[in-house]
């Protein structure tokens, strides 16, 4: 399995090293981490222009703010009812400042975390039932804390990595980068997120492992 290590080793200077959370993992307070929101086309036009709004505070899970994930598979299925040709994943670099976990639905602080007590972030972890999915949320009370990085594209079955950058390609030959997810015993998910790690950008597809 590669190792945190392994890819420094790959690509050393890379900031997403760091910057980049396994979804489970608790994000520290005062950091810089990369995320994802999944919007329409035109919300994604208008959020590039003007920045991001605040969701209402008395529809929202979390009360006001902006809701984004570290997990990009929850990211590909917003918004809801409409088909992945027209929606857009939106790779955002977050500074979280002050993180509240809220790890139960009814929690004291669910919709006070900021306004009451200060903090910047909540964090809701995978597993807790107060998400539909069970997969982690975060919510950011500020969207001057939230930066869009690129507007990706999201295919039926696979995740399309649309960019105006060049593709990069770190390795070559049995295994590469580009070789299929099964050569490195990754997930697909795992995989996007390995590719994600390292800016690595496409519009070439990926078809999901066992």
């Amino acid at each position: 399995m590669l190792t945190r290590a392994c890819l420094r080793k790959m690509k050393p200077n890379s900031p997403y090293l760091d910057n980049f959370l396994d979804t489970g993992e608790h994000p520290e307070d005062q950091r810089t981490y990369v995320m994802f929101h999944g919007t329409s086309v035109e919300a994604a036009e208008l959020i590039e222009k003007n920045g991001f709004i605040l969701s209402k505070a008395d529809i929202s899970m979390l009360g006001a703010g902006v809701y984004v994930t570290r997990d990009i598979q929850k990211a590909c299925k917003y918004p809801l009812g409409v088909s992945n040709s027209k929606r857009r994943v939106l790779k955002v670099r977050v500074d979280v400042g002050k993180v509240k976990i809220i790890d139960q639905q009814d929690h004291p602080m669910q919709k006070t975390w900021h306004t009451e007590h200060g903090y910047d972030t909540a964090w809701v972890p995978p597993g807790v039932d107060m998400v539909e999915s069970n997969r982690q949320e975060n919510c950011v009370y500020d969207p001057k804390r939230i930066k869009v990085m690129e507007v990706m594209k999201v295919n039926k079955k696979t995740m399309v990595f649309g960019s105006r950058k060049p593709a990069q390609n770190f390795a070559t030959g049995p295994g590469a980068v580009f070789g299929s997810t099964g050569s490195l015993g990754l997930s697909s998910w795992s995989f996007s997120h390995f590719l994600l790690r390292f800016e690595i950008c496409s519009t070439r597809s990926f078809s999901s492992a066992v």
